[in-house]
């Protein structure tokens, strides 16, 4: 699987650590929390491949590696849905 930042998204990290991503063609956003701006960085690290971003959070974190790869993903359908992101097998 492969996660792809649909043209015209920016993100901006906000000063408590959360984050804002915008598409400028829809105007649609989505704000996430500093755990959600560690998952984006993860992500954008690791060109979009989720089970390695996910390795990274765990890693980072000290976390269960499932735990990490559950929360990704959970995070990631949020943005597909919001047409910020898609989604390549």
């Amino acid at each position: 699987m492969q996660v792809h930042v649909e043209r015209g998204v920016n993100a901006t990290e906000m000063d408590d650590g959360g984050l804002i991503l915008l598409c400028e063609r829809t105007g649609k956003f989505h704000r996430s929390n500093g755990s959600g701006a560690a998952m984006w960085t993860a992500l954008a690290s690791q060109d979009g491949d989720p089970d390695r971003a996910a390795a990274v959070i765990a890693d980072k974190y000290q976390i269960d590696a499932d735990r990490a790869r559950f929360d990704l993903n959970q995070f990631i359908e949020q943005l597909r849905e919001a047409r910020l992101v898609r989604v390549e097998s």
